[in-house]
């Protein structure tokens, strides 16, 4: 664990071995709860140049901003790469603000990426990368990036969202201007191997009270298999309570050589252009 509570950044987390690597929880994180600004979280490095990763806890890069002022920073990226298997339970790169002042914001998602030149990668825990507000402008939701050369990917749920939602009870008096940003892009893509998603995929741009920007794109590429959804929504949405205030939403792309099967796919906008499937 790395962290800060008073203002200043994460620090960083490198784990790299030729043979397997085995974790628990790994943090990174710059929160504060008092009227002050969060830093930012710190990048978490995992990489097994010859063998297999396992990470049985949460895996988090964060800042969040808990106090009654201040902003939020931008939270570090996960990158995970082995020559062999992944498995990892839940991965998190999010920024976080919860305050009742008007005009702090929320900063940048960080980018996840997990790749494995010849093995199956199972993701048995939500993946998010989003950035939320209860008081002021949100940054743009991380792009997440799965990669597997010969292996099967599983994944659950997914979300990589910018959002801006006044909380219940909020003492705000003026509803701020700052606009959420874009929604991140989620690829998932394997050369030989089967796609199979046990929860949702969304990438969103979502405020009741603010413009918001474009939903991400979704991309699915199982090159020489099949996709699987089991039955989940695949999503990618920009939505405002704001007439005239709405971006794009993002194109879904779904490749396979066998087939494609048990899929529900959207991409939606409230006031502007959605986007192809």
């Amino acid at each position: 664990i790395t962290s800060d509570d008073n203002g200043g950044n994460g620090g960083p987390i490198i784990l790299e071995a030729s043979g397997n690597i085995t974790a628990r929880v790994l943090l990174a994180f710059a929160e504060t709860f008092v009227d002050k600004d969060a830093g930012n979280g710190g990048n978490i490095s995992i990489v097994s140049s010859g063998g297999n990763i396992l990470t049985s806890g949460k895996v988090s890069s964060f800042s969040q901003s808990l106090g009654n002022d201040g902003d939020a920073g931008i939270s570090g990226r996960i990158f995970i790469e082995a020559a062999g298997t992944i498995t990892t339970g839940e991965l998190n790169t999010f920024s976080f603000l919860n305050s009742p002042t008007s005009g702090d914001n929320a900063d940048n998602a960080g980018n996840i990426f997990v790749s494995s030149n010849s093995g199956d990668i199972a993701i048995t825990e939500r993946i998010r990368a989003f950035s939320s507000s209860t008081s002021g402008g949100s940054g743009n939701g991380g792009n997440i990036f799965i990669s597997s050369v010969s292996g099967n990917i599983s994944t659950n749920e997914i979300d990589a969202s910018s959002s801006f939602f006044i909380r219940n009870g909020s003492p705000l008096t003026t509803i701020p201007t700052n606009p959420v940003g874009d929604g991140g892009s989620i690829f998932i893509t394997t050369a030989s191997g089967d796609i199979l998603n046990n929860g949702f995929l969304i990438s969103s741009a979502v405020s009741r009270n603010s413009a918001v920007g474009n939903g991400g794109d979704i991309s699915l590429l199982a090159e020489n298999g099949a996709i699987r959804n089991n039955d989940v929504r695949t999503s990618t949405v920009a939505a405002s309570g704001i007439d005239g205030n709405t971006g794009t939403g993002g194109n879904v792309t779904l490749r396979a050589a066998t087939s494609v099967s048990d899929l529900e796919v959207s991409t939606l906008s409230r006031a502007g252009e959605s986007g192809e499937i």
